[in-house]
């Protein structure tokens, strides 16, 4: 009885935004093709936007990256989202990586204890979570 007093002591101090399943994905895009050449503003666009169309919301930064020593061009997608639509983003993924030949797309994942919306009038916490 002590120990079951006790695990319900533990769980009553931990917030539910300990159980989030809200997650931060940096998602990195080469650009350079490894046969040459790089994928074109035009292609890019296309690609972002059938990405723009599996997820509610995201931030595209153009940026500079290494690869195996090799500097090119890159987009890093970042993306927050509850973690059980991540097959889907991986599908996602896997679409761009097939058609511009890339070797792989780099994902790192964050666990967020907590995010928000704030505008002009409220404050909310925002979700973008599966249906259930």
């Amino acid at each position: 009885m002590r120990k079951i007093l006790l695990v319900l002591m533990l769980l009553s101090a931990v917030s539910s935004s300990a159980f989030s399943k809200d997650f931060e994905y940096k998602i990195y895009f080469g650009l350079s093709k490894p046969e040459g050449g790089a994928v074109s503003l035009a292609e890019w666009q296309a690609y972002e936007a059938e990405f723009a169309k599996a997820f509610v919301g995201f931030n595209v930064a153009k940026t500079i990256g290494y690869y195996k020593g090799a500097k090119e061009r890159s987009r890093l997608i970042t993306l927050i989202m509850d973690d059980c639509r991540e097959a889907k983003l991986d599908e996602t993924l896997k679409r761009y990586a097939v058609r511009f030949n890339q070797e792989s797309v780099l994902v790192v994942k964050t666990k967020l204890e907590n995010w928000k919306s704030v505008s002009k009038t409220a404050v909310t916490k925002l979700n973008d979570k599966c249906e259930g």
